[in-house]
């Protein structure tokens, strides 16, 4: 496995531009298997300006529709090299929107009004080293039609 360097004129460097639109990009890498020549959805970001120092590791899916999901070993061994995460992004995919008012006993939120009710950002989670946290319903925020069934208890999530 090598990072490749992700031309800034291709549709993923856009949509890795756009997807981080408030953090400055200065380089993409993604991820790819040498012997296969198969790339992982698994991004490495540099910055420019005051973040220059930072990077960011993005792994996308962890649950697929359509492909293989991202090898669970892999993501595994690339957290372990991390070792300092400072902010977390979580797509959870449910058959209705998040229960925001329970969230809001927990922490402040912010939600943008092009995603009301389906996407909240906790700035200040006052969590160890987690700086922010972004919560999505891809189902709902894409208008996806995917077989999403209602869970037989509730889901906990510890972070």
């Amino acid at each position: 496995m090598k990072f490749v360097k992700v031309a800034k004129f291709s549709p993923n460097y856009q949509k890795l531009k756009q997807r981080l639109s408030s953090e400055d990009l200065a380089n993409a890498y993604i991820l790819k298997n040498l012997t296969t020549k198969a790339t992982e959805r698994v991004y490495y970001i540099n910055h420019t300006k005051k973040d220059k120092d930072k990077a960011t590791l993005i792994i996308y899916g962890l649950k697929q529709y359509h492909q293989e999901a991202t090898s669970q070993n892999l993501i595994t061994e690339l957290l372990d090299l991390v070792g300092n995460i400072s902010s977390l992004d979580l797509c959870f995919d449910s058959y209705k929107p998040y229960n925001i008012e329970a969230i809001k006993e927990y922490f402040e939120i912010y939600q943008p009004t092009k995603y009301q009710g389906n996407t909240i950002y906790i700035n200040t989670p006052n969590l160890a080293n987690i700086l922010k946290i972004c919560i999505y319903n891809k189902t709902i925020k894409n208008n996806l039609v995917l077989n999403v069934t209602e869970p037989k208890r509730p889901l906990t999530y510890r972070i």
